[in-house]
């Protein structure tokens, strides 16, 4: 089935994807035919950020679909850097998750991986790496994670303004 990619530039491209093509194969698919990594890609379709391990039959796409595509400005990172990936263990209290990342994943990305696989909200998770708390905004080659890096997880309550506005 044909879907329309619409970049941030205004840029709009069609490609052919399968059924029930992962939202990571799709990727590899724009990788292939517009040069723009994997690791640098975020997909938006009906305003949500789509997960990689999730398929188009679960976001419901169809022919002819429309899809945002958003493009990391640290794409302009070497080439060689943009392959590089890490195995990483995640711990939150006494559970453990694995997976590997390039190192130009945005830990917002790792947050939604996360929230996959242990189904807690993403806006409400606190990555840590050698004592110190990570960025959403920034990437795992910002902080010189390697392979089997441990990033200690915790559950953090996201800011609300109703407890600065008591009458």
């Amino acid at each position: 089935m044909e879907v329309k990619l619409v970049a941030m530039q205004g840029e709009e491209f069609t490609i052919e994807i399968g059924y029930f093509d992962t939202i990571f194969k799709i990727k590899e698919k724009i990788e292939k035919y517009r040069g723009i990594p994997v690791s640098a890609q975020t997909l938006i379709f009906n305003g949500n950020a789509m997960i990689d391990e999730r398929n188009t039959e679960f976001y419901e796409i169809l022919h002819r679909s429309r899809m945002k595509l958003i493009v990391d400005d640290k794409s302009k990172i070497c080439s060689a850097l943009l392959r590089k990936k890490a195995m990483l263990e995640f711990t939150l209290d006494d559970k453990r998750v694995c997976f590997d990342a390039f190192l130009t994943s945005s830990i917002s990305h790792l947050k939604l991986r996360i929230h996959v696989l242990l189904r807690i909200q993403a806006n409400q998770l606190g990555l840590f790496f050698m004592g110190n708390e990570m960025m959403d905004h920034q990437v795992l080659g910002d902080y010189a994670v390697s392979d089997f890096s441990e990033i200690n997880v915790q559950i953090v309550k996201p800011f609300s303004s109703e407890t600065n506005h008591r009458g």
